[in-house]
């Protein structure tokens, strides 16, 4: 799965900048910097089928196939951990990231662009490389009546949302995991009783297990977003966390935040971006801006934010009272662009 690199990268290779006049995707000089075969099909339908999309700005265009890119990555390697499911049952045993970098600049299937700038789905696979995990997966099983098995006309859609975790250390973690599932109304970010909480959660060591299948009314639960975490009992801290939306995202009523607030804070000798808002945001995205760009350093990006949660990231070359020095991008609606 390919994605542009950062707009500065693509500055670089451009003769006049960002006042060239081949500074737009599918431009001949942009469409060089890129050896795949068939790339501009392929992109094109990857974000036509997921994502709801613009070409201008660039700056946009390229934060939607970065995002794509982590989307697919990141479901990949969720799904793959899922199946080291312990002796006997190793049904997947590791996985190569293709690619790292680039030896040149230009879109390419790369998570680190030529200048080692960072794209979002670094920050995918790292999140779901971690030791322990959570993840979710919404599906669909086809109930057909006995009365009407040779048509399909009366039949009924079951959906369901399986969550898992993952412990690839060598310990079990018992019983010190508990797991909440809470979800939201996308339109309103209006909380929704959806699933108990599990107070014991037993996670043995090096292997994925199966924690709960949900059931979920309506059609797929279209209009609801859900998050899981991992709590450890004992500290209270969070372990591991996961947000799962209906998919494609380009069907999803997305709502612009009317108070996304980004605060920098000092924490230990560390600075903190805390993220939060009142509705659900998909693929918040943060970066410096100008001649602070490649000096900022994020541990983690590209993050969903749910109501009542306030999502830490620590970051290198930032300290409270710099938020004018911060960008935000997060996926927008067709009607918010």
């Amino acid at each position: 799965m390919e994605a542009f690199p950062h707009i500065k990268t693509i500055d670089s290779y451009l003769e006049h900048g960002k006042h060239d006049l081949d500074r737009y995707p599918q431009s001949s000089t942009i469409d060089f910097h890129n050896r795949a075969s068939f790339q501009e099909r392929k992109l094109a339908i990857y974000l036509t089928e997921n994502i709801q999309y613009e070409f201008q700005p660039l700056e946009y265009y390229i934060y939607c196939t970065q995002l794509m890119q982590a989307e697919c990555l990141a479901t990949a390697y969720r799904s793959w951990k899922r199946l080291w499911q312990g002796p006997g049952r190793e049904y997947c045993g590791g996985a190569l990231v293709w690619q790292l970098n680039d030896c040149w600049p230009g879109q390419s299937w790369s998570i680190v662009d030529y200048y080692l700038r960072p794209k979002l789905a670094y920050f995918a696979v790292k999140r779901e490389l971690a030791d322990i995990t959570i993840g979710m997966k919404r599906v669909t099983a086809f109930d057909q009546k006995k009365e009407q098995k040779h048509t399909p006309a009366n039949s009924e859609n079951i959906h369901e949302l399986q969550i898992w975790a993952t412990n690839f250390t060598l310990n079990p973690i018992y019983p010190m995991c508990a797991l909440r599932v809470q979800a939201w109304n996308i339109m309103t970010g209006q909380i929704i009783s959806f699933y108990p909480d599990v107070d014991q959660v037993f996670l043995p060591p090096n292997r994925s297990i199966e924690i709960a299948d949900i059931p979920i009314d309506g059609e797929g639960g279209f209009d609801i977003v859900v998050a899981a975490y991992l709590i450890n009992t004992t500290t209270q801290q969070q372990v591991a966390r996961s947000v799962n939306w209906p998919e494609p995202l380009k069907y999803v009523h997305l709502q612009r935040p009317k108070s996304l607030v980004c605060k920098i804070v000092s924490e230990s000798e560390q600075s903190v971006v805390e993220l939060e808002a009142e509705v659900p945001v998909k693929g918040v995205k943060l970066e410096a801006k100008g001649d602070k760009f490649d000096e900022v350093k994020f541990d983690d990006n590209c993050m969903d934010l749910v109501p009542g949660e306030k999502v830490r990231i620590k970051v290198q070359g930032l300290n409270p009272g710099d938020e004018e020095s911060l960008f935000v991008t997060f996926l927008e609606g067709a009607d918010l662009l």
